[in-house]
């Protein structure tokens, strides 16, 4: 007997990383009485309204969709939430805050697909601030959802390894998919009344503010080169990482690796200051080590080889970064 066809859960989501575990619990037989999501937002010149992608999913899978402005305050949604008598809420990068009075609606509670091994990375970016600080690994966590931001205990735990290709919007993909394993898994635990949960460690908190342009600039004077390759996979695609020409023109750097024997290498005075040009990349020195520009984006331009910028260009005999 499938007892997942008994289930009634509501479904909160926003991105493309919450599609895996709704289209897990579907092909399940869940009952997903509600999809609640974002409301549309304009995008582009022509500010044209974009649904968002579990929307998008909704629609195709004919199910009922709601998109308060705030969840909290939607009189008529909670009253509805009432109504439908969930077993379980299931949020996933859903981007808005949960009101107690939401979170003591279902029978189970409101269980939170969360992209980090908690209490690692608590909050918005967590993908991106596992990348950013050099993590060895991160993985997925089912969490109690309480009050405050991602304090409630742990349900379930997975973790994977941080390779040193991935950058945020390869992790992003790999953990929602891991996310949509493990909370049908935990579903499972929950029928069979096997969870134990497991409170948080309070002294091993960090958090995960959110993503800002301000992140963007290359410091060349107290960046090394693997801060900046770091750098360069977290904030891949937004908000990404720049630098500027000595005249000013500000280019996106979209590829970086850490050069492994710079010491065979001319010598250079200054961080910032190209080292060579190789025949597809720039070596530029850092406050320690070598980087190795790949690839680079200039203004209203494709991505292309950093080597064949520099040389298309035409910027002379610049050998420094500003």
């Amino acid at each position: 007997m499938n007892l997942f066809n008994n289930l009634k859960i509501v479904f909160l989501g926003t991105p493309d990383f919450a599609i895996p575990s709704l289209m897990g619990l579907l092909s399940q037989g869940v009952n997903v009485s509600m999809i609640v999501t974002q409301p549309d937002k304009p995008s582009g010149r022509g500010h044209k309204l974009i649904e968002s992608p579990i929307k998008q999913l909704a629609l195709s899978k004919g199910l009922v969709i709601r998109q308060p402005i705030k969840i909290r305050e939607d009189r008529e949604l909670i009253n509805e939430l009432r109504s439908i008598e969930p077993d379980l809420i299931v949020t996933a990068a859903f981007g808005q805050i949960i009101s107690e009075e939401v979170i003591q609606i279902p029978k189970w509670g409101i269980w939170n697909v969360h992209a980090s091994l908690l209490p690692r990375w608590r909050g918005a970016a967590p993908i991106n601030w596992a990348i950013l600080e050099g993590d060895k690994e991160t993985g997925i966590t089912i969490m109690q959802t309480e009050k405050g931001l991602d304090t409630g205990p742990i349900l379930s735990l997975q973790s994977i390894p941080i390779e040193l290709n991935d950058n945020a919007a390869t992790l992003t993909d790999k953990l929602s998919q891991i996310g949509a394993e493990l909370l049908l898994e935990t579903i499972d635990l929950k029928l069979a009344d096997k969870i134990k949960p497991i409170l948080q460690d309070e002294n091993l908190v960090t958090y995960a503010s959110k993503l800002s342009k301000s992140l963007s600039p290359i410091d060349w004077q107290t960046m090394s080169a693997k801060q900046i390759c770091q750098r360069v996979r977290a904030l891949n695609p937004w908000p990404g990482v720049t630098f500027k020409t000595v005249q000013g023109e500000s280019i996106k750097l979209t590829n970086a690796s850490l050069l492994d024997s710079p010491q065979d290498l001319p010598s250079a005075s200054n961080n910032g200051e190209i080292i060579a040009i190789e025949k597809e990349n720039i070596l530029v020195k850092c406050s320690n080590g070598v980087l190795q520009m790949r690839k680079v984006q200039p203004p209203n331009k494709g991505e292309m080889k950093a080597a064949d910028w520099y040389r298309g260009a035409r910027l002379g005999n610049m050998v420094q970064f500003a």
